[in-house]
């Protein structure tokens, strides 16, 4: 595995008097932060199932924190679009999008898109503001979107009928869609990664259909094997200077090859792709500064390189699944439908 140095590895503080280091060193410690409960997602909180409650993910928008969520296993849909606005201090609902779950966000040119995790009639993805939900390739699966220019769009799962791994282009910003990559076997693509203007695929079907499939622009060929610790990949965002993601999405699932395989953070540069954090994690959230990582002992960690990594606060008493960085301010979702924010930091 690749290598990893972490600092301040110490004894969890969740509630004291804050103190506050001067200047960057206050981004590396919280000792004296707490953990406030801002409230509980009432769409999530209906859910029936155990999966169906979670905070899957949190994404930060126009001042806002859009929040995923649903359990596309027991198709627990519509999903609403629902999120926490800091200025009313309210969870606030914009859409019912006709899906089983919002498992990501993507924020693409200056519109947020939600692939249909699993659609149901009439939804391949939603889409604002103002918020409706679009229907023009009819997927089976949605997972990730991805642009080159932002009205080059890239939606990618399977399709159906036949659940194959399907990458579909619209070179239009979305008003005409083509398939542009399939395999004939089945499968998901659950990641579309645009690196050094390259779109970087690798299917999945219980284990990574290895290599990837690298798209330059004008063509497709074979790329680096970027699954190294298995799973299929999931939402790639680059920082320092290197394509990062998960090794599978951050929610219990029922298949058994992906629940004996650790979620890890893989680091990509280019030419090899190489785990760089060596603990299991439950989410990642990464900003041009820094990257925040929540590990499955809820523990918060934090790098600003993807080498020196310093312990920074511990969640694990608030059931944690997701996080994220809205104005500075640390967001953590939880199992149980709540949403926390950290006080005191930096």
């Amino acid at each position: 595995m690749g290598a990893m140095r972490v600092a301040g590895f110490g004894v969890a503080v969740l509630a004291l008097a804050c103190q506050k280091p001067v200047g960057d060193e206050a981004r590396h410690t919280c000792a004296g932060c707490r953990w406030e409960l801002l409230g509980v997602h009432a769409q999530a909180d209906a859910q029936p199932t155990t999966t169906g409650k979670m905070l899957i993910t949190l994404c930060p928008w126009r001042g806002r924190l859009y929040v995923g969520y649903g359990d596309y296993q027991e198709n627990t849909g519509p999903i609403d679009v629902t999120a926490w606005d800091p200025a009313t201090h309210d969870f606030v609902r914009y859409h019912a999008s006709d899906t089983e779950a919002i498992n990501n966000y993507r924020v693409i040119g200056d519109q947020l898109y939600a692939p249909a995790t699993d659609r149901r009639e009439h939804a391949d993805y939603a889409v604002g503001e103002p918020w409706h939900d679009e229907h023009p390739v009819n997927v089976a699966h949605g997972y990730d979107m991805a642009t080159f220019d932002g009205r080059d769009l890239w939606l990618v799962g399977s399709s159906e009928p036949g659940y194959q791994p399907t990458a579909w282009r619209s070179t239009d910003g979305g008003a005409h869609w083509t398939i542009a990559h399939q395999l004939p076997t089945n499968g998901r693509y659950y990641f579309a990664a645009r690196y050094h203007d390259k779109l970087y695929l690798e299917a999945w079907s219980l284990a990574p259909h290895g290599p990837s499939e690298v798209f330059d622009g004008a063509g497709w060929s074979g790329g680096p094997e970027l699954l190294p610790a298995g799973g299929h990949g999931f939402r790639p965002v680059e920082f320092a200077g290197r394509l990062v993601y998960a090794t599978k999405q951050t929610f219990d699932v029922p298949h058994i090859a992906l629940a004996g395989t650790a979620n890890l953070l893989i680091a990509f540069d280019g030419t090899t792709a190489a785990v760089t954090f060596e603990r299991p994690l439950l989410d990642f959230f990464a900003t041009a500064r820094e990257l925040i990582l929540l590990d499955t002992e809820g523990v918060v960690w934090r790098t600003t390189d993807l080498a020196q990594w310093t312990r920074l606060t511990d969640a694990s008493a608030l059931h944690p699944r997701s996080l994220a960085l809205l104005d500075d301010v640390l967001y953590v979702g939880s199992r149980d439908a709540r949403l926390y924010r950290l006080v005191g930091w930096p």
